[in-house]
């Protein structure tokens, strides 16, 4: 039997066992795909300390991405059994074997690593529906992007450079500065020394950018505002400011929460802007699933094509998930933490 790593507990002293599990076969519209690696996510941070309100009870299996190879294929999926793929989880990815929908895989071409591809679902696929069906960017349009150098920011830089818009990005420490670059940021502030309002607002003019995103959440909408264009949108999919120090509080949660509601629907009609949220997970199943797929599978085609480059931070064996966990929520990741399978 197959094993997985199972979160036992949440909380300050998460727990986790690996345990065998059973898949079964798949019915003809899926896949039964053996992993052989899987994206490390922010959210998952946030899960593991119990602060994630689409957490399944414990005991479950977390991840939402996986790269590997189809091991059994449905009659209707379209794959076949050596099938090189790329998948995006509604939980469960933290294992050796997982079964899922034909909607949810993308075939991967031999010239992308496991690695790689598993780092490409989430990342690029919140990316490119944030800047793409949110924002909808356009060429000279000014972009903000907060963690330029970590998984979302790069794929998002990466993608709004191509579309022809100007790149600002915002990074914590001067070390990620390069590889923000790298993935096509114009401008980089450390926002640690420096007001990113003042300097966007120099960079721009004082016009303001057409487009945020932001991990952050928190006190950072404020400041977001204050730089954002007329008809200019914040797009939300993340929330660090509940994190110091590496430590999420429920403090900083209700706290960030209720600056939240100061973007109430009349200051945001007073000022001509819009706040949209990005929630991989509520995608599934809704009447948005094709849309996800394609930008999953212009993903896939991209790295292919080198048009857009993975950067892989680390990788992890999977019984270590905790300890990628732990370096994460350090804040000095640039790129993808990845779990290494089978």
């Amino acid at each position: 039997m197959p094993e997985a790593l199972m979160l036992k507990k949440m909380g300050r002293r998460p727990r986790f066992d690996m345990a065998e599990i059973q898949t079964g076969p798949p019915a003809e519209r899926q896949v039964a795909i053996e992993v052989k690696a899987a994206g490390v996510n922010f959210a998952e941070v946030l899960m593991v300390h119990g602060l994630y309100m689409d957490a399944p009870r414990t005991p479950f299996i977390p991840g939402y991405e996986v790269a590997g190879i189809v091991k059994e294929a449905g009659k209707k999926s379209g794959y076949k059994k050596g099938d090189r793929v790329a998948a995006l989880t509604n939980f469960g990815g933290w294992a050796k074997e997982i079964v899922l929908d034909d909607k949810q895989v993308v075939k991967v071409p031999a010239s992308i690593s496991f690695a790689e591809a598993a780092s490409i679902p989430v990342n690029y696929t919140t990316a490119a529906v944030a800047l793409k069906e949110m924002c909808r960017i356009r060429k000279d349009d000014w972009v903000l992007v907060h963690g330029g150098a970590g998984g979302v920011g790069r794929m998002a830089l990466q993608i709004a450079k191509a579309t022809g818009a100007g790149t600002i990005a915002t990074v914590g420490y001067d070390e990620k500065k390069k590889t923000a670059e790298e993935a096509g940021a114009d401008h980089v502030i450390n926002y640690r020394k420096e007001s990113f309002v003042e300097q966007v607002n120099m960079i721009t003019g004082n016009r303001g950018v057409d487009c945020i995103l932001d991990p952050v959440g928190g006190k950072n909408l404020k400041k977001d505002s204050a730089c954002l264009a007329p008809t200019g949108t914040i797009i939300l999919f993340g929330l660090a400011a509940i994190f110091k120090n590496g430590r999420p509080s429920r403090f900083r949660l209700l706290r960030a929460f209720f600056r939240s509601l100061t973007h109430s629907p009349m200051l945001l009609m007073d000022k001509n802007q819009g706040i949209f949220g990005v929630n991989m997970l509520k995608f599934f199943g809704s009447s948005a699933e094709d849309i996800i797929q394609s930008h999953f599978k212009t993903g896939i085609e991209s790295a292919a094509k080198k048009k857009i480059k993975p950067l892989i931070h680390k990788t992890y064996p999977l019984e270590e998930a905790p300890l990628a966990l732990d370096e994460l929520k350090g804040g000095k990741t640039v790129g993808k933490i990845i779990l290494k399978i089978g």
